[in-house]
């Protein structure tokens, strides 16, 4: 949901997009505006207060390392202020990585400030490592439906991404194993009938019927058996 951290960096190498063009293509209707206040406000991460550039570029270094286009940095250095902003000045969720080298510390500071805004509002900027060639709505994984964060292409990912089209091998007795106990429930004796999944509008999974017991949001299922994304096909092989 949001922007593809891996999409960003291909946009900006291969297509030659800026910053602006990413942000606007990961979060359509948003705009853009510096707050102004970035060079003497503090914002918190994990309790622990600090200035908005060294929190900033630590948060990018964590997420994106130092080795992506200066326009992808960018991108992610100004998706992060914004997230910082929608909650308040806390990082929320969001840490750092300390010793940020100078080309990230650059970038940052180049669009300081600047802000990501829906209706006179911080906007949520959600991002992640990378997509199954197109975004997912929020709605598919979230429940939630927010208008800036919908489905977008992503072609890069699809092309060049090395995590698009993995395949991961569970056992039939694992599965049962992490479904049972993450769920409490008993699942029948046949794996063929443990799961009917139900794609959203963005191809992501929005739910899974399990063993025709319970339905679950696909990102739960995600969790429990330790996939890269919601967006899953499952096969069964001898």
């Amino acid at each position: 949901v949001g922007m593809s951290q891996n999409g960003a960096n291909f946009y900006a190498m291969y297509s030659g997009w800026t910053y602006q063009d990413i942000l606007f293509h990961y979060y359509p209707g948003t705009y853009l505006m510096n707050t102004g206040t970035a060079g003497s406000e503090k914002v918190t991460v994990a309790g622990v207060s600090g200035d908005v550039l060294s929190t900033v570029a630590g948060i990018v270094y964590r997420e994106v390392g130092g080795s992506m286009s200066t326009e992808a940095i960018k991108a992610q250095a100004v998706a992060v202020y914004s997230y910082i902003k929608y909650y308040g000045n806390d990082s929320h969720d969001l840490r750092m990585k300390s010793n940020p080298p100078q080309n990230v510390i650059d970038a940052c500071a180049s669009v300081l400030g600047e802000a990501l805004y829906y209706n006179g509002e911080y906007a949520l900027t959600m991002f992640g490592a990378s997509s199954g060639g197109t975004t997912a709505n929020c709605y598919d994984v979230f429940s939630k439906d927010i208008p800036y964060l919908r489905s977008v292409k992503s072609e890069y990912d699809a092309s060049c991404d090395p995590h698009y089209g993995t395949v991961k091998y569970i056992s039939s007795s694992e599965v049962k194993r992490r479904v049972e106990a993450r769920y409490g429930i008993k699942l029948s004796a046949d794996p063929v009938n443990w799961f009917k999944v139900m794609a959203g509008d963005s191809g992501y999974i929005n739910s899974v019927e399990i063993d025709g017991q319970i339905t679950v949001r696909g990102n739960d299922l995600k969790i429990c058996l330790g996939l890269k994304s919601p967006k899953f096909d499952i096969a069964y092989a001898q």
